[in-house]
Order: C-alpha cells, then structure tokens, then sequence
C-alpha cells in the first residue's frame, strides 16, 4: 500500500496552549494565534487595551555625579549613618 503523497496538501502544525484557559490545541506553524477556538469569543468581548503613555525620566544633575566623582557622596552617607 503505497501513498502518493504529491496529490494530497501537506499543512505543517506545532502544538499550542491556550493563554486564557492552558488547554492544548494543534495551529499552523507560523500563524500568530494565542488563544483556541473556545476562547476566541470570549477575548474579543474585552476592551482593547489603551497605550501606555511614555514617562520622560530626567537625568542627574551633574553637580551631584561630579560630586561622587570626587567623593563627597561618600562624606554624605557617612554623616548620615549609612556606608559607603
């Protein structure tokens, strides 16, 4: 019994689990899905999710890098009771 696999459609598959509720489920290989077809419903029922907005941090001054250059960081922690 011989097959001829050049008529039949070869679909290549890896082995999944779903991010919503961990069950195992067959996709195929590349596609971007996370979730099985049970959950699908219930996901696309939830809010999509706003952006966060970035937070612009400022950078020392550099007074005080220049000052633990020098070692008065130091001077600051030991007269406050810390080590340095």
């Amino acid at each position: 019994m011989s097959r001829d696999i050049s008529s039949k459609e070869i679909v290549r598959v890896e082995l999944k689990y779903c991010e919503r509720c961990g069950r195992m489920w067959l996709r195929t290989m590349g596609d971007m899905q996370v979730y099985c077809d049970a959950c699908q419903p219930a996901i696309a029922e939830l809010p999509v999710r706003k952006p966060m907005q970035s937070v612009r941090l400022e950078a020392a001054k550099r007074d005080n890098a220049d000052a633990c250059s020098t070692g008065k960081c130091e001077q600051k922690l030991q007269s406050a009771g810390g080590a340095a």
